[in-house]
């Protein structure tokens, strides 16, 4: 069953395709999560889901959440995090999926 819901303190999609893959996307608004779901949903009935869809680059996804948590940090944190993002991980993990990404990969990088 596909849902919008709190999941690790943010707000998700949580579904499976079509071969039974479970998903989850985070989402900025429960709105924007009912839209992109029942987007989803008429993909998945006419049978024209593209599951490359749901693979996101670390690059995006890390814009993304630095861009989301600009409101609730001060300035000089938000330059820290961007500064560690730019200069130590998007090197390493810009270009990966981030399903990709395995723990060792992380550990020693």
């Amino acid at each position: 069953m596909a849902c919008v819901r709190k999941y690790r303190g943010e707000l998700v999609i949580d579904y499976r395709d079509a071969d039974g893959r479970r998903h989850i996307e985070r989402v900025s608004s429960k709105s924007e999560g009912l839209e992109t779901l029942a987007e989803i949903t008429k993909a998945l009935r006419q049978g024209t889901f593209d599951p490359s869809r749901a693979k996101t680059l670390f690059k995006d996804y890390a814009a993304m959440w630095l861009q989301s948590r600009r409101s609730e940090i001060t300035q000089s944190t938000f330059t820290s995090y961007e500064y560690a993002l730019r200069v130590h991980v998007l090197p390493a993990f810009g270009d990966s999926e981030i399903g990709k990404i395995a723990r060792a990969q992380v550990r020693f990088s």
